[in-house]
């Protein structure tokens, strides 16, 4: 490794770190990641193992046992996965395409906003693109030199990024593909299969839960069915983030497309590991969207397929890298990062623009939640309760406030569907929900004179949920509303019972 390219890793890793570090606790944590501090302090339990395996759980309870539970110190460790993951893409690039590409792809990953997004989120996301890019180098490493050190470090990163997030699986077909273009194939073959089956041998334990999950359980099922345009969407939040408008999105796309081309077709002598490096990304993905057109499942892809990113920021910068003339080069290398950086700008700022798509409302739901406790304290009184129309809010009040004396109920409508109870019953069971009540029914189980009534949706976007609309009219008519307040996304009504 050449002394420039040294320091150029350098100076894109300490980028890297400001972008992640640059107001990691600016906001409150919202829904997913108080569910990931829940998870971790069950994780012991295999029941807590149905929506994700447990190996970042376990970590993140012991860094919660050493470091504490602010939002700074939960969400360090993905920034830390995060920060890694650039090193680990820059490996990968250096040794597929050379040091130039490695450089390119190292900065790319740096200043990804769909990467910086997630390495300030308490969640698994950053820590399975790390594993995952780790056990590409070892295996390309393998392939050059055939040490026994490199197919242990393959199957052990292989195995670790099973049991980080169970999609990780549809990588086990992609290594195969890569394995079968690799030219001396026949002189890996042992060591290939032996690696590949310990991986799988350790995930052995986590295959009932997973086939539980994706195969009979339905209730957990809240995507309709999904169309090849929302995989090309996905691709879109890789290119520009969350926080990008339409427009830039129009912009984007086709430059982005043009230099992912030109890096697959350019150079054919390289085409091997071209077609190597298109396998891991692409191939994941057309399983996975083959998958969903049969069956739909939660799984949140751009979350889950965040692991195939750094291959096609692979295939970018080796577009930008073997551009000509120079001129053209650098124009295209300044378009795509200024393509990225503008929604960076809007991402410090939480700022939103309105896409019209159903999959970005998801991200939009980081509002904060301590108003939402400096509001209630002061104003209730013994023989108060305090009740919700939807999961989330309810699993976020009690993590912000955690000496709350006041019963808490999820207040389940007849017309809130068989998902939204289905996963309220779960709820309560894992201990997330204090106590689903179902309306009119179980009126008699509220204990309390006065019940506020925090009305939202999930997106805690100021629109009422279904479930909502339903349970308010029906407290109308059961006691009096005594004072209605708009707050963080939410309507919170104040209800006295009728004597």
């Amino acid at each position: 490794m050449k002394t420039r390219a040294v320091i150029f890793l350098i100076a894109i890793l300490g980028f890297s770190f400001f972008l992640r570090f640059y107001k990691i606790a600016g906001h409150d944590l919202w829904y997913d990641e108080v569910t990931s501090v829940n998870l971790a302090h069950k994780v012991e339990h295999p029941s807590a193992w149905n929506k994700h395996p447990p190996l970042y759980f376990l970590f993140l309870k012991a860094w919660i046992h050493s470091f504490g539970e602010s939002e700074l110190a939960l969400r360090v460790p993905s920034l830390l996965f995060g920060c890694l993951g650039v090193a680990a893409g820059y490996l990968v690039a250096a040794g597929l395409f050379g040091e130039g590409v490695g450089i390119l792809t190292a900065a790319i990953l740096a200043c990804s906003p769909v990467h910086i997004w997630y390495a300030q989120e308490v969640r698994p996301y950053t820590l399975l693109p790390l594993f995952v890019t780790l056990a590409t180098y070892f295996l390309f490493a393998a392939f050059r030199r055939n040490r026994f050190r490199y197919w242990c470090g393959f199957w052990l990163a292989l195995a670790c990024s099973f049991y980080t997030a169970y999609i990780a699986l549809l990588l086990i077909p992609a290594f195969i593909g890569v394995f079968l273009l690799e030219k001396n194939r026949q002189e890996f073959l042992r060591s290939f299969c032996w690696s590949m089956a310990a991986a799988v041998a350790v995930f052995l334990p986590c295959v009932p839960i997973l086939i539980d999950r994706y195969f009979y359980h339905a209730v957990f099922t809240w995507f309709r069915p999904i169309g090849y345009d929302e995989y090309l969407l996905t691709i879109e939040n890789f290119n520009v983030g969350f926080n990008a408008s339409s427009l830039m999105d129009r912009v984007a796309f086709p430059v982005f497309f043009c230099v992912f081309a030109f890096g697959l077709l350019a150079r054919r002598m390289d085409w091997r590991k071209t077609f190597q490096c298109l396998l891991l990304f692409a191939l994941p993905i057309g399983i996975l969207y083959a998958y969903s057109l049969h069956r739909a499942s939660p799984i949140y892809r751009d979350r889950q397929l965040l692991m195939a990113s750094p291959f096609y920021y692979m295939l970018l910068a080796r577009g930008l890298w073997l551009g000509r003339p120079r001129f053209l080069r650098v124009s295209l290398i300044a378009a795509i990062f200024l393509l990225m950086f503008w929604p960076l700008t809007n991402y410090y700022r939480y700022f939103f623009p309105d896409r019209g798509d159903w999959q970005r409302t998801w991200v939009r739901q980081k509002q904060p939640v301590r108003p939402l406790v400096a509001f209630l304290k002061p104003r209730m009184r013994s023989g108060d309760c305090i009740a919700h129309t939807d999961w989330s809010t309810e699993t976020l009040l009690r993590f912000y406030w955690r000496d709350n004396p006041y019963p808490q109920y999820l207040f389940i409508s007849s017309v809130a569907g068989k998902s939204f109870s289905g996963y309220a019953d779960a709820g309560v069971r894992f201990g997330d929900i204090s106590q689903a009540i179902r309306i009119p029914t179980d009126k008699n189980k509220i204990k309390g004179e006065r019940i506020w009534l925090i009305a939202t949706g999930f997106g805690r976007d100021g629109l009422l949920n279904q479930n909502s609309e339903a349970v308010i009219p029906w407290l109308d008519k059961e006691a009096v509303l005594r004072q209605k307040t708009a707050l963080c996304g939410t309507q919170i009504l104040l209800y006295e019972k009728k004597k």
